[in-house]
């Protein structure tokens, strides 16, 4: 499931675990877990919380919750061996446990909102005497292990699949505000999940009901009391399956739900009947207005002022315009940012111009299905549905920075620095344009960091990416071929990127 705005992405820097059962396995498998994904080196911040815990109200939000569960567990222990056959739910996402109904509003944050969920089956046999210390130590650890690996494989995927949310200016992060006092004991047993406050949010709280009649029913009565007390629903019913609400208030949203037969976490019928209540006190238009004025103002990178493009006043759209059009270095985003920027203002030739520069830069990325589909809905809005179609010219190339590899070149060396692209192309025999996108990558762990040389090469209907090593070979035509390394200098981010022509 996943909902996105134009500039939408996907982020997992901070990592919350929640661990949903109360076993010995449970616990010494979340720790272990806690370990496999301290490493990863997408994630800069990991915290595990046993079940019974739960971060401190007021904190950050993390941009992935991962929860598990216990579900099954058989042991049978004979002398100096025992069997451990265990089998756990996994989740991982963005969003409220078990909600199966997402909504799209003006103030949604620019995220990929996603979730994820996997079934792990264990079995093991420990031969040998094992200390009450030691119990379900090894079986915990390659559980961890597998969980860990089926995580960070997730994660790849997102980021190699969607754009990587930028570090974002402290502005679009809200202070925190408690949530109000809601009627729900009115309606079972209420406890709270989760209260923090996030992006564009000044508070995302959950509560999780017990009660004790027809899900349906709690959904639907609950809905009714809180429109009496001055909430209005927008969407939901009593015969809605599942069954939700939807109802908002001022800046504030509030959403009603019942979790999937089956349960949140466990294939198992929940062990007790219950309902979520999730409150988001977004910011106001005026608040995210003036953090984007805050950021235009500041020499803000543009990967950042395109993530807020939608929301930015028209007089905010002048000067986003003026900001992109000093930078010539261009991402295919925002350079597909800036031709709609154009049109918008009516400015079609402009519009045109930067869709050309578009659909060359989009030969630099290995996922571009996504852009190049917003790139063919732009030329059409421009009555022009060839301008995606059009071969690439060498002064756009040029233009955009470029650099042409030509046989009996000389040697060249560059400094660039962490995930910096460079640009080349060359000239096939039969006039087609080859390009090739080289930037430095880490490779290795957060603890045990390596770099290497990722490329990007394309032509012609053809695309090939991938990483390796410190150097990458391409062709340029049938005598020549060129030859890029990396050195890394010293112990800091920046390279020395190397390029030589040799013969085939």
């Amino acid at each position: 499931m996943s909902s996105r705005s134009d500039h939408s992405a996907f982020a997992c820097r901070r990592v919350v675990i929640l661990n949903q059962s109360d076993h010995l396995l449970a616990a010494r498998v979340g720790q272990q877990l806690l370990e496999e994904l301290k490493p990863l080196d997408s994630i800069r911040h990991v915290e595990y919380y046993p079940l019974g815990f739960a971060p401190e109200p007021g904190g950050l939000a993390p941009d992935v919750t991962v929860t598990f569960d216990l579900d099954k567990l058989t042991e049978s222990t004979r002398p100096g061996s025992q069997k451990v056959e265990a089998t756990f739910i996994i989740t991982a996402g963005n969003m409220p446990p078990g909600l199966r109904n997402t909504y799209f509003g003006p103030m949604t944050p620019p995220l990929v909102q996603f979730d994820w969920n996997g079934k792990l089956e264990h079995t093991s046999t420990t031969r040998g005497v094992t200390s009450s210390a030691a119990e379900y130590k090894l079986a915990a650890a390659d559980i961890a292990k597998e969980i860990g690996k089926a995580l960070a494989k997730e994660f790849t995927s997102r980021e190699e699949k969607e754009r990587t949310l930028p570090e974002l200016p402290q502005e679009f992060y809200p202070a925190y505000r408690k949530a109000p006092e809601l009627p729900l004991a009115e309606f079972g047993k209420p406890a709270v999940v989760m209260s923090w406050h996030g992006l564009m949010n000044h508070n995302e709280t959950l509560w999780r009901v017990a009660i004790d009649r027809p899900a349906a029913d709690v959904v639907h009565d609950l809905r009714g009391r809180l429109e009496s007390d001055g909430w209005k629903a927008d969407s939901g019913s009593k015969e809605s399956d599942p069954p939700h609400a939807y109802l908002k208030k001022e800046g504030a949203t509030l959403v009603i739900y019942a979790p999937p037969p089956k349960g949140v976490f466990s294939d198992s019928p929940p062990k007790e009947p219950v309902v979520y209540v999730q409150y988001v006190d977004v910011m106001t238009v005026k608040e995210l207005r003036a953090a984007i004025d805050e950021c235009l103002a500041k020499d803000v990178p543009s990967d950042v002022l395109i993530c807020f493009e939608r929301h930015c006043s028209s007089e905010q759209r002048d000067r986003l315009l003026k900001v992109l059009q000093t930078r010539p270095a261009r991402t295919p985003e925002v350079s597909l940012t800036l031709a709609g920027l154009y049109h918008r203002l009516k400015q079609d030739d402009q519009a045109r111009e930067e869709l050309a520069r578009t659909c060359a830069l989009l030969r630099t990325v290995a996922q571009y299905a996504d852009l190049e589909s917003k790139a063919r809905n732009l030329a059409k809005e421009l009555g022009d549905e060839t301008l995606v179609k059009r071969a690439i010219e060498p002064g756009v190339l040029e233009e955009l920075g470029f650099v042409e590899l030509k046989a009996g070149a000389s040697k060249d060396c560059r400094e660039i620095g962490l995930d910096e692209p460079v640009y080349f192309f060359a000239r096939a025999a039969d006039g087609s344009l080859k390009t090739s996108c080289l930037r430095a990558i880490k490779s290795g762990t957060a603890s045990d960091k390596s770099y290497q040389l990722a490329f990007v090469d394309s032509g012609e209907g053809s695309r090939s990416w991938g990483s390796g090593g410190s150097s990458h070979g391409f062709t340029v035509d049938d005598r020549s071929r060129a030859m890029f390394a990396l050195e890394r200098l010293g112990k800091t981010e920046r390279f020395r990127l190397s390029t030589e022509l040799v013969g085939r």
